[in-house]
């Protein structure tokens, strides 16, 4: 086979490696789609988990401090491991404070509605910015992180060790 019919994918008689380039664009195509989906399904958990944590009352011996950090870790984590499956889209990480973002609105019009308190202003509007603000953060770290290697690197000496 010439380097043109290598290059095209065109059969030659007797040619079997012919279809190959097109399976291969046809398999990325579906790791594509499916690392899509699943984060989108990871958007769809963290953002519910994240809105269950915003509303819930604090835990017996759970200090506000530690809540607030378990929020953040949460979005800023997720937010890395969104720029690790999906390096090319790290900035849809912003999808992962979706509920953030619904509960830091709802909290913004009614601070509005509430003869512009300043203090419920601000307050409402940290709920908006910060979620999101960690959530890209941690995303574009991830996407870094993949884009140099280092995640495969480290995978490639745990299976060395094994």
């Amino acid at each position: 086979m010439d380097s043109l019919s290598r290059e095209t994918g065109s059969r030659e008689q007797g040619d079997s490696r012919s279809l190959g380039p097109t399976r291969y664009r046809n398999g990325r195509a579906t790791t594509r789609l499916l690392r899509g989906l699943a984060v989108v399904a990871a958007a769809l958990v963290l953002g519910t988990v994240g809105l269950s944590l915003m509303l819930t009352d604090l835990g017996p011996g759970e200090s506000p401090e530690a809540r607030v950090a378990t929020i953040a870790a949460l979005f800023f984590l997720g937010g890395a491991v969104f720029g690790l499956l999906h390096p090319e889209g790290w900035w849809l990480a912003a999808t992962l404070a979706w509920s953030a973002v619904l509960l830091g609105v709802t909290a913004l019009v009614s601070a509005v509605a509430a003869a512009f308190g300043a203090e419920a202003v601000l307050g409402a509007l940290a709920i908006v910015l910060v979620p999101l603000g960690l959530a890209l953060s941690g995303s574009y770290l991830g996407m870094r992180l993949r884009r140099a290697g280092v995640v495969r690197a480290a995978l490639g000496r745990l299976r060395r060790r094994r």
